[in-house]
């Protein structure tokens, strides 16, 4: 057969298809699979919920320690400010205004600058 001549394919029903008609969502389904099989390698089945777990999280990029420290800052900031929220919440237990919360976190600086001398 020459280049660039399509030749009749057999579907399931033993109609003529042309190989430069679209592909049936079968096809690409099944292309898919086969995709994702050669890039995982092997599949084999697991039974072990926790052998699968940790199969699993092995395929996931784990955090370097700047980005672990910078995640725990942006944690321990959220919680500062939410317990800020807390203490200054009003008797109907409305949240405080944002320069309430400014002011107090503010004042607790002003109340450890000499710790915070000391430190630098």
């Amino acid at each position: 057969m020459e280049l660039g001549m399509s030749r009749p394919v057999r579907g399931d029903d033993d109609e003529d298809i042309d190989e430069d008609s679209p592909p049936s969502l079968e096809d690409l389904k099944a292309k898919a699979a086969r995709q994702w099989e050669k890039e995982i390698g092997t599949v084999e089945v697991i039974d072990d919920p926790v052998r699968m777990y940790l199969r699993e999280i092995g395929r996931v990029d784990l955090l370097k320690a700047p980005q672990e420290r910078e995640l725990a800052r942006k944690f321990e900031a959220k919680r500062y400010v939410e317990r800020l929220n807390e203490e200054l919440a009003g008797d109907d237990g409305n949240s405080p205004k944002a320069r309430k919360i400014i002011s107090e976190m503010l004042r607790s600086i002003g109340d450890n600058e000499n710790i915070i001398i000391s430190i630098l």
